[in-house]
């Protein structure tokens, strides 16, 4: 038999065993799934708090603008009153309380109504153009939703004596304001809103629509026109009818024939440089040393719901 060599016989190792201590089935997974866990949490949390705080702008928003247009609502009831039957108006059937007004901002100078549109508003003169942008009629401010006051050029006269009379105002998402008068661009209601009706202390003006444009802020369209001649009136005048981007249905006076002009302008949604403008002329006149061109009032219907709805107002 052979002999074994006493390097053939292994004796037990007195080396540590390496120290891979088997972990329990599934720890592997729980540990991943538990860093996973609270990434998600923090994920979610921070969501939610976006969220929550996306909302709270939101809400504050709607909230602005009900309440603002609930205040020039109340404010219509108030004061103005229109014929019970609204199917035919005219400048002598419309009666403002000016005491009302007058109690409420000193400012006040007119009460602006376009039938067909809810365009039944106040209007101001203070000698700026900037104090009206961003107060509501009572003077105060406008809050999360700037609603402003209609309001006449700070250089016009405020008893509307200039040749050219300008009037403006914000035109409001939720369709209120000038709205009516910016999305005449885009749904063809020019013609149906072509009588604006402008009431005073002194005596009421019915207007009617002859040229629609659009301009950039610093066009000449936009400024409170000095003019020294009644040719460069009549000018001015002709410009915006050679313009326009529609045409009115009927004959209007010529360009030369007009004395004095209304316009109103709003702000363009798509660009802050724009602005939307709606001429008009006088009708008729019970403002003594302000003429119109005569004639009876047109059959107009008063603030239709049916159209405002329809018009997406």
């Amino acid at each position: 038999m052979a002999r074994r060599s006493s390097k053939d016989i292994s004796a037990p190792s007195t080396r540590p065993a390496p120290a891979y201590a088997a972990a329990p089935a599934g720890a592997g997974k729980r540990a991943a799934k538990g860093k996973g866990g609270i990434g998600w949490t923090i994920v979610f949390w921070f969501a939610l708090a976006v969220f929550l705080v996306a909302a709270f702008f939101v809400g504050r928003t709607l909230w602005s603008y009900r309440q603002g247009t609930a205040q020039y609502e109340k404010l219509a009831e108030d004061v103005i009153a229109l014929p019970d039957d609204d199917s035919v108006l005219t400048i002598d059937a419309m009666q403002v309380d000016w005491d009302a007004l007058m109690a409420i901002n000193s400012n006040t100078i007119g009460w602006l109504f376009v039938p067909g549109t809810n365009i039944n508003y106040p209007v101001v003169w203070c000698g700026n153009d900037t104090t009206y942008l961003t107060r509501t009629f009572d003077g105060k401010p406008g809050g999360n939703v700037t609603f402003g006051t209609l309001f006449l050029e700070g250089e016009n006269s405020p008893d509307l004596s200039d040749p050219h009379n300008v009037i403006f105002g914000h035109a409001m998402k939720n369709g209120t304001m000038f709205a009516a008068f910016h999305r005449m661009s885009y749904n063809g209601t020019f013609e149906q809103c072509r009588d604006i009706y402008l009431l005073t202390p002194k005596g009421n003006l019915h207007l009617r629509t002859f040229a629609y444009v659009h301009v950039v802020a610093t066009d000449l369209a936009v400024m409170t026109a000095k003019f020294a001649s009644p040719a460069e009136l009549a000018s001015f005048i002709q410009n915006k009818m050679d313009r326009t981007m529609f045409q009115p249905a009927d004959e209007v006076p010529a360009a030369s024939e007009m004395s004095k002009i209304f316009s109103f302008i709003t702000c363009d949604s798509a660009s802050s440089a724009g602005r939307y403008i709606v001429y008009a002329y006088v009708v008729e006149s019970s403002i003594p040393g302000i003429e119109g061109f005569g004639g009876e009032d047109p059959n107009t219907p008063g603030i239709s719901t049916d159209l405002v709805d329809g018009l997406g107002w």
